[in-house]
């Protein structure tokens, strides 16, 4: 299945959508805020991260930030407000 990373400042929606993911069979990783998920896709150790589900608004680095710069081809990617 699909490697999926969940970035959100809020670790409660965070954690809904990691069970809801891993039900149906996906590894996922989930980043407290922008920074973290930039980390995550820098570090990936060349496996492909192929969804990265986002909340938009987030302290440190939102959303649109995290994608330019992290400079990674990411298969797909999902924001919400």
């Amino acid at each position: 299945m699909a490697l999926i990373l969940v970035t959100d400042d809020n670790s409660e929606h965070a954690s809904y959508i990691e069970i809801a993911l891993a039900r149906e069979g996906h590894q996922v990783s989930v980043s407290p805020n922008g920074l973290d998920c930039l980390k995550k896709i820098e570090n990936s150790g060349g496996r492909s991260i192929d969804l990265v589900i986002t909340d938009i608004f987030m302290l440190c680095v939102t959303a649109s930030k995290s994608r330019r710069r992290s400079g990674r081809t990411i298969h797909g990617s999902l924001w919400w407000a």
